[in-house]
């Protein structure tokens, strides 16, 4: 369960996938604008929505600092542009800054996905084990 304090009080489910650059979570992308900073600099915000992980209550929006539009290639092989933000993440009591793609992963078993980037120097990963970060009880019925 990886807790996302700058875009959210809850906590997501969260697939470690080492196999995976890149973390992602699922939301959907509603636009971009450009507001100027104090210096008088451009700088682009994402516009984002993060559905309900129990699927009844309302999605959230959020606005976050573009970091980049990227192009990430899926498990299938299939190349899309992405956009980045950065964000804190908190994870078994450790909090430190990582990057994640906006990305619809409704199709998907985990609305994020930690890639091994977030996870460099940081964690070392027990391929052995499930839930180590806490498990939601009503999240999964198996040990998986």
């Amino acid at each position: 369960m990886v807790l996302l304090p700058k875009l959210s009080a809850l906590r997501f489910p969260c697939k470690v996938d080492t196999g995976a650059a890149s973390s992602s979570l699922d939301a959907i992308v509603l636009g971009t604008e450009q507001r100027e900073n104090k210096r008088g600099e451009l700088i682009t915000w994402v516009r984002f929505s993060i559905p309900s992980i129990d699927g009844n209550s309302t999605a959230t929006q959020h606005t976050a600092r573009l970091l980049e539009i990227r192009p990430i290639r899926s498990s299938n092989g299939e190349t899309s542009d992405r956009c980045v933000i950065v964000t804190a993440a908190e994870l078994m009591g450790h909090q430190w800054p990582i990057e994640i793609t906006l990305n619809d992963r409704k199709n998907m078993g985990f609305p994020m996905l930690l890639g091994r980037k977030a996870l460099r120097r940081m964690f070392l990963v027990n391929v052995g084990r499930s839930w180590l970060g806490g498990r939601p009880e009503d999240f999964l019925d198996s040990d998986d």
